[in-house]
């Protein structure tokens, strides 16, 4: 799909608030096409497949994009880059990475091995990287295919601004996400699906109450 030519079929209205916040006419440009080319990629791989499973867990509703994209421009006051674990079909690294600045990197973790609708690891990854193509062309944001445990033990890269979770939701797993975010001393360490009672008991545990909630997103802050 050339990026000259790129179906809208987001709503103007929905659009606008999205983008929100983005001033430079080239940068909502190119992140329109974005957004509209990642709709167009994700459709067209559902519309191909015979039992139509519908798409309803695992992303960020309209609240918690718009959160996201708030905690993105916050974490560009701190060296570092921006870290998430759990980049599914992207659409929480869409908000990151229309809050953050373009010279600030975006790193979104995935070892493409579930997603919702049931297909296979390699389509999924495919999927991904084509609805993500643009940011990942002009803005600085990096696709690594890993495991979050492999992951933490390669990172070598200096503290992190933010880090995003929302890859697995057991207590185990989750546990191991802030611990990670909290060994490298990230600014900010904040997840998705606070709702799930593994996520919600690793975040009481880690932090009490000294949390903030955006929909079912949890943040931490690093006190200064």
């Amino acid at each position: 799909m050339s990026a000259k030519n790129v179906p809208k079929v987001l709503d103007s209205s929905f659009l606008e608030k999205l983008l929100s916040g983005v001033k430079e006419p080239a940068q909502r440009d190119l992140l329109e096409k974005q957004l509209n080319i990642s709709v167009n990629t994700f459709l067209g791989f559902c519309h191909a497949r015979e039992d139509q499973t519908k798409f309803k867990d695992g992303t960020v509703n309209n609240v918690e994009f718009d959160g996201l994209k708030r905690l993105a421009k916050e974490a560009c006051k701190f060296k570092g880059p921006i870290i998430e674990i759990g980049t599914l079909f992207g659409y929480s690294t869409m908000a990151l990475a229309i809050g953050k600045t373009k010279n600030k990197s975006l790193y979104t973790v995935d070892s493409f091995t579930w997603n919702p609708i049931g297909i296979t690891s390699r389509r999924h990854e495919e999927l991904t990287r084509k609805s993500l193509c643009f940011l990942t062309e002009t803005q600085n944001v990096k696709i690594i295919k890993n495991s979050s445990t492999d992951f933490y033990a390669k990172y070598d890269i200096e503290s992190p601004s933010l880090i995003f979770i929302d890859a697995a939701h057991d207590y185990e797993s989750v546990k191991q996400d802030i611990e990670f975010g909290r060994r490298v001393q990230s600014n900010i360490i904040c997840g998705h699906d606070y709702n799930w009672p593994g996520v919600k008991q690793a975040v009481e545990e880690s932090f009490g109450n000294m949390i903030e909630t955006i929909g079912e997103i949890w943040v931490w802050r690093e006190k200064s």
